[in-house]
């Protein structure tokens, strides 16, 4: 099937931008996602046009929302050059959960360690030097094309912890690995994300086994957690984000950066803009302040094109 995707939107980006570990460019050319029992191979055909394995239904049912393509980038990207360029004269105006989002940003700022509430007061959270306008306009243009994907709660909680001091490849061997030795076949090659029930058959000496090392204990932790209701997906997704945010950093080996890219890549929480090392190399390169909160909802989708601009370019 041919569909038509006039917005944003990079297949190379997306699956190379550390959001998403399972996502694969095959030698044909085209990508495969793969999400809950759903593959989806996806090639594109020039002038907006790809091609999808899939029923125009499952596009329509599955896809369409993972992708997220009911939310436009391009306006998106337009607000935050306005942003950037002073002529954004307007406030990004109230978040979905109330809070204004200049409030909410200053909150987010404090949860994830980028401010000491008693040192640095809303006006440190513009976007302010050259050297930040300069750094973001150009992680603007980097990144164009990417998305946020709407992925698997579950399977962001477990892959974000075996993330931790892992590099890109090896997390997407782990997490090939994990799949093979617990998920389920969806084809004579690929396996899914194991469930909560079939994760929870894997002692954590099986786990340490499967190369998860000191993350082992972690990963048994959540599904235990998950699997005695104790920690509820489904009912934290209805949370706000500082609730949900709370709530996951209650597991064992969650912190605020691994608790912040499960609420923006598997809850679509995209004011919240995960630290990591790169991000605190470009923070430094923004003169040392953390520009990302200032730009209220839009926050997690800048701190995107700022990591792929950043390990892309190896600054």
């Amino acid at each position: 099937m041919i569909i038509g995707i006039e917005d944003d939107f990079s297949l190379e980006k997306m699956a190379d931008c550390g959001q998403c570990f399972r996502a694969v460019c095959l030698p044909d050319g085209s990508y495969r996602f793969i999400s809950r029992e759903k593959v989806l191979n996806i090639r594109e055909q020039g002038s907006h046009q790809f091609q999808v394995s899939c029923s125009e239904e499952e596009w329509d049912e599955f896809w369409r929302d993972y992708f997220d393509l009911s939310r436009t980038y391009k306006r998106i990207r337009e607000d935050l050059l306005l942003q950037l360029s002073g002529e954004r004269t307007t406030p990004f105006g109230q978040t979905s959960r109330g809070m204004s989002e200049r409030d909410a940003a200053t909150e987010t700022a404090r949860r994830q360690g980028s401010i000491d509430p008693g040192e640095r007061c809303i006006q440190g959270l513009d976007v302010g030097s050259d050297a930040a306008i300069r750094f973001l306009t150009q992680a603007e243009q980097a990144g164009r094309g990417l998305r946020i994907l709407r992925q698997d709660p579950w399977e962001m909680l477990i892959t974000f912890i075996i993330s931790q001091r892992k590099n890109i490849p090896a997390i997407r061997l782990a997490v090939e690995k994990l799949a093979m030795l617990y998920g389920h076949p969806v084809n004579e090659m690929l396996f899914t994300f194991p469930t909560p029930e079939e994760l929870g058959r894997a002692s954590e000496a099986d786990l340490r086994a499967a190369g998860l090392g000191y993350r082992a204990p972690y990963v048994r932790d959540a599904a235990d957690k998950v699997l005695s209701g104790a920690l509820d997906l489904e009912a934290m997704g209805k949370l706000g984000d500082e609730a949900l945010f709370e709530k996951l950093i209650s597991v064992k080996g969650v912190g605020k950066k691994v608790a912040n890219c499960i609420c923006l890549f598997g809850f679509g929480r995209t004011s919240r803009a995960p630290v990591d090392v790169w991000i605190e190399r470009a923070i430094t390169l923004c003169g040392g302040v953390d520009p990302f909160p200032a730009f209220g909802e839009y926050a997690g989708i800048m701190q995107q094109y700022a990591f792929y601009y950043m390990t892309h370019q190896k600054m």
